[in-house]
């Protein structure tokens, strides 16, 4: 399951619209509509996906796996987390 599909079901599962999960990731609803549609972007940025972690709560490592991005980008991005946290 590629990263667009992971967003929305993930949406789905918790009954958000595009808009509430923009709300809750400080992330444009225009961005999660490309995020999710056809014209979906293809490499988000690693705060992009901390930011829908944490409204998710889910582990970040879950969407970079879904985005296809490497083992040595998630430790940078997990360390960035821990950090803001």
């Amino acid at each position: 399951m590629g990263l667009r599909d992971r967003v929305k079901e993930l949406r789905k599962e918790r009954g958000w619209t595009q808009t509430e999960l923009a709300k809750r990731s400080g992330l444009s609803r225009g961005y999660i509509a490309n995020l999710e549609g056809s014209k979906s972007i293809k490499r988000p940025s690693a705060s992009v996906l901390l930011n829908l972690a944490r409204a998710f709560r889910i582990k970040p490592e879950d969407l970079y796996q879904a985005a296809g991005r490497q083992p040595k980008a998630q430790a940078r991005v997990l360390a960035r987390g821990r950090r803001a946290s």
